[in-house]
């Protein structure tokens, strides 16, 4: 049951008492109600929605006075509209989660199940965040802090602060969807500017790194020539088993677990062409090393 009037100290207290819970809206306020229990407990409330969702934050007891809980909710419908979740920040300042603790869920909840590369993201957090901020609140790590985390790594390696920055803020995401994270400090910080990789190997450089294979253990080695043959990322070369059919390497775009196949990494079906025929490398020439097709 759910009804409205306009809240004072005396109607209030005059509101009736029932089996079962309901909830009197304020007429005056919008968000502030009043909850009372068949125990016949009163209790002030404001509920607001955030990204889709509704939420309950408990003011305190109708005995604190109709003034002293609009005043309040005042207060939390501005926080509200900076963006702030008052319930979820209450929620994560009792539990104590630390940063540590939303990275382990993270990971086993959402990282491992639909993230290929999470072993490299998680490397990055143990060796850059977690030193730092394993112990710390989650509501203690600030933007600032985040900057000066970035900013240690962004002078000499910006490619390697924006991948930090990328992972840290994906355990922040997960803690506030799951709501034992309040707000994600990486938020407003920018990535550095980077040029684009464009490092390829000359046609006098190809031999050469043929010839280094040789140096290594066999299976890297084969590896490596395949990613130079076919011209595919090294994820999915690592993935190769019985997948080519009339010298057609079929790649599916979603993962078969039966396979190993971990899917490939814009999740659409690819084929390249894979000429498996021996050839020695007297027969090479510069004219005719190996070019991928691909369809």
């Amino acid at each position: 049951m759910r009804t409205q009037r306009n809240f004072t100290d005396a109607n209030i207290s005059d509101l009736e008492i029932k089996r079962k819970k309901y909830d009197v809206r304020d007429t005056k306020l919008p968000g502030l109600r009043v909850r009372v229990e068949g125990s016949g407990t009163k209790t002030f409330y404001f509920v607001y929605s955030l990204r889709g969702r509704q939420r309950w934050y408990r003011i305190g007891p109708a005995a604190m006075g109709t003034g002293v809980a609009r005043q309040m909710a005042k207060e939390l419908i501005g926080d509200v509209a900076r963006g702030r979740d008052p319930h979820t920040e209450r929620t994560a300042e009792r539990g104590g989660a630390t940063f540590a603790a939303p990275h382990i869920r993270y990971l086993e909840e959402h990282a491992k199940k639909n993230n290929k590369s999470w072993k490299q993201a998680e490397a990055l957090i143990k060796r850059h965040a977690l030193p730092t901020w394993g112990n710390l609140t989650a509501k203690e790590i600030t933007r600032a802090q985040v900057k000066a985390l970035i900013g240690k790594l962004s002078a000499d390696r910006p490619v390697l602060a924006n991948s930090v920055k990328a992972a840290i803020s994906a355990v922040f995401t997960f803690g506030v969807k799951e709501e034992v994270i309040a707000i994600n400090p990486c938020k407003g910080v920018d990535d550095n500017k980077t040029q684009d990789r464009d490092r390829k190997l000359h046609e006098a450089e190809v031999p050469v790194f043929w010839d280094a294979c040789e140096s290594v253990h066999p299976v890297t080695a084969a590896a490596l020539k395949v990613v130079l043959l076919t011209g595919q990322r090294p994820g999915e070369v690592r993935h190769m088993r019985r997948d080519i059919s009339d010298n057609w390497w079929e790649m599916p775009g979603k993962p078969i677990a039966e396979l190993g196949w971990p899917g490939t990494k814009n999740a659409g079906s690819h084929r390249v062409w894979h000429d498996h025929r021996h050839r020695r490398r007297d027969q090479w020439s510069r004219s005719a090393w190996p070019r991928s097709s691909c369809c």
